[in-house]
């Protein structure tokens, strides 16, 4: 893991290192960032990340597969095994609890209450 606040600002030091500071500072198209999204904001902070680093240029990457590394691929994806562990009783109802607060608070905004009702 890379704290990425913490790479700016000792790159920047004594400048604002937000978000939309840094895709200013290293002119990464923001444009579409009218609110807080985590997907939006996740892309972009990899675009900044890329500049700070002085890594590649795009998060586009052109992969070409030779026969050795598809049998490699193939071999190591026989041997996955997923393991999933069920929420308890418990950690439903807390969740449940949970959604009904954020429910409450967005004043029945929430998007999942809508999916809820219409399935």
């Amino acid at each position: 893991m890379v704290d990425t606040l913490r790479l700016a600002k000792a790159l920047h030091p004594g400048k604002r290192n937000s978000l939309d500071a840094l895709c200013e500072r290293y002119q990464v198209d923001n444009s579409a960032r009218t609110l807080h999204g985590a997907s939006l904001d996740a892309r972009l902070l990899a675009e900044v990340y890329l500049a700070m680093t002085r890594g590649q240029e795009s998060l586009v990457m052109d992969v070409e597969t030779t026969p050795a590394a598809a049998a490699a691929a193939e071999a190591a994806h026989g041997k996955l095994e997923l393991v999933v562990i069920r929420a308890t009783k418990e950690e439903l109802a807390e969740h449940a609890r949970m959604l009904e607060e954020i429910d409450k608070a967005s004043k029945g905004a929430t998007l999942w209450r809508k999916v809820e009702q219409a399935s």
